[in-house]
């Protein structure tokens, strides 16, 4: 069901960062999009059965490295999962 996210990388730090789900079969009245617990999803918004778009903030101390996103469409319909990279934040 998930097969890209896209941007696949996001800094510490980041706000209302607008990430794009493509897949196939996501279900407008049943999806809801999964992520670790560094990460908080904002406004789930369904555009068509291959692409969803969510909002996410990554606090600024969120430990590095991947975070894996998934898509359910009700209880028993769940996507592999597809990995978000948590970047340092560099400073000039």
């Amino acid at each position: 069901m998930l097969d890209s996210i896209a941007p696949n990388k996001v800094k510490q730090g980041d706000a209302d960062k607008e990430i794009t789900l493509t897949g196939t079969s996501f279900i407008k009245s049943l999806f809801s999009v999964t992520v670790c617990e560094r990460i908080k999803v904002k406004d789930p918004i369904w555009r068509s059965s291959t692409q969803i778009k969510i909002k996410v903030d990554v606090p600024a101390d969120a430990a590095i490295g991947p975070c894996n996103i998934q898509v359910k469409n009700g209880d028993n319909f769940i996507s592999g999962t597809q990995p978000l990279t948590i970047e340092k934040t560099t400073n000039p």
